[in-house]
């Protein structure tokens, strides 16, 4: 039926676009005016009537596609609600699980993502880089991965036609809510600069509004931080799959929260302490040795004694 309704404004379309064509050229080429009796022509009678069709045409279509954008925003919807449904259900009985194996809550987290990761993901993601992940669900092997929209947006860009496939969802809450961690990037200018002022100078130009509504757009949506005044920028309209982006900001945190940002929360991120700690229970480590094994690392982390670069 899709197919059908497609084909017919397809149809409709080129009939538009054929007949505003037409009717132009007649317009132009035959009179539209009797130069004695000043009455309109036959042509001219002709030309107008297809005017007033082409004008016609374009309601029609205009109409239609507003209408199919609309079903395609309310699908959307749909496919969103569901999806985050199915995933609180998952997470809520995998929290429920782990709750049960131990009350120690950060027994419970490892015992959690375990008991999630184990029967549904294959050994492979274990050794992933930064990009594994895309690669993954772009292969149409994956189902869900818990990543940004660069894979949607990669599809998009190398017109691959699983990006119709892909959607996106806030993450799943956990017993204390949402909570997520951005990344998060700094600029700063030497105090020894030979040019301070110009420095300062680039860095407010970057940060224009219309300079930074201009990045954001480039990156269709990407790159953006996530702030409650971007929330009503245009770009989350513009793709109904961007819908769901702004409401992040309401969830997000610096790494490290409830605490500052500090050295050792940034040492314990660089030498990927709690995945490393799942990854051991994944394998087969016993989680309180797990749980040991990672508050070592931390020590470590507030002494400086792990690496600070990532």
């Amino acid at each position: 039926m899709d197919a059908l309704m497609d084909v017919c404004y397809g149809i409709l379309k080129f009939t538009s676009m054929l007949a505003t064509g037409l009717f132009g050229v007649l317009g132009l080429l035959t009179k539209f005016r009797d130069d004695e009796t000043d009455k309109i022509t036959k042509w001219g009678k002709v030309a107008i009537v297809g005017i007033v069709l082409s004008c016609s045409f374009s309601l029609i279509l205009y109409t239609l596609e507003m209408l199919r954008a609309k079903q395609a925003a309310e699908d959307a919807k749909a496919k969103y609600e569901t999806t985050t449904k199915k995933l609180d259900e998952i997470s809520i009985a995998a929290q429920r699980t782990a709750e049960l194996q131990s009350k120690n809550l950060g027994r419970s987290v490892v015992g959690n993502l375990t008991s999630v990761i184990s029967p549904t993901m294959t050994n492979e993601v274990l050794s992933w880089d930064d990009s594994g992940n895309n690669r993954f669900i772009l292969s149409g092997k994956g189902s869900w991965i818990h990543n940004p929209i660069s894979p949607y947006n990669s599809a998009l860009s190398n017109k691959m036609p699983i990006a119709d496939d892909i959607n996106h969802h806030p993450s799943p809450a956990g017993p204390a809510g949402v909570h997520s961690a951005p990344g998060i990037n700094a600029i700063g200018i030497w105090k020894f600069s030979k040019n301070v002022e110009p420095a300062k100078e680039f860095i407010e130009f970057l940060f224009r509004k219309e300079n930074f509504d201009a990045f954001i757009v480039a990156s269709n949506a990407f790159n953006q931080p996530p702030l409650r005044d971007l929330a009503d920028h245009p770009i989350w309209v513009k793709n109904p799959k961007f819908a769901m982006l702004p409401k992040e900001a309401e969830f997000a945190h610096a790494r490290g929260w409830p605490a500052k940002p500090n050295d050792a929360v940034r040492r314990i991120e660089n030498n990927y302490v709690l995945p490393d700690m799942v990854a051991k229970a994944i394998q087969g480590m016993p989680v309180k040795r797990v749980m040991e094994w990672g508050q070592e690392q931390v020590v470590q982390a507030v002494k400086g004694q792990l690496k600070a670069s990532g």
